[in-house]
């Protein structure tokens, strides 16, 4: 009898887990988890603009957020040191997009004009503030 050997078995099977495609990243696995969990993030808000829920600001957060996600695959993948600038600059987005939902509310990013400076004075001013609180979050996961 013939005792089966490696090469024998098809393409694509391994015997142990470290003999898989994935156990052959050269950075750290919690940069997977955290992938992953960016990725959910994005389809959610990805959710959101395709509910029609705030599209002007929601459609950038979820292109920042599918550049974080890609930037964690990578850099598990990789270990690439670059990958932290572009987390770094898609923080750094988010906390303008945030900052000018803080200030402006759900406006047109794009007109300057049609800031709404009223939520800062009915019932809408804890969100405005709970958006201040997330431009400072993006700031310092940016640095």
């Amino acid at each position: 009898l013939v005792e089966p050997c490696d090469s024998m078995l098809p393409w694509g099977t391994w015997r142990r887990v470290s003999d898989a495609w994935f156990a052959h990243a050269w950075g750290h696995p919690q940069l997977q988890v955290r992938g992953w969990c960016v990725s959910f993030k994005t389809c959610l808000t990805t959710l959101l603009c395709i509910s029609e829920i705030d599209v002007e600001h929601r459609l950038w957060i979820a292109i920042c957020q599918s550049i974080c996600a890609t930037s964690l695959f990578v850099q598990w993948w990789l270990a690439s040191p670059t990958m932290f600038l572009w987390r770094s600059g898609a923080n750094f987005a988010k906390a303008f997009i945030f900052l000018h939902l803080s200030i402006c509310g759900r406006v047109s990013i794009f007109d300057p004009e049609a800031c709404d400076f009223a939520g800062w004075h009915d019932e809408r001013q804890i969100f405005r503030i709970l958006n201040a609180c997330f431009v400072v979050h993006w700031i310092l996961a940016a640095t």
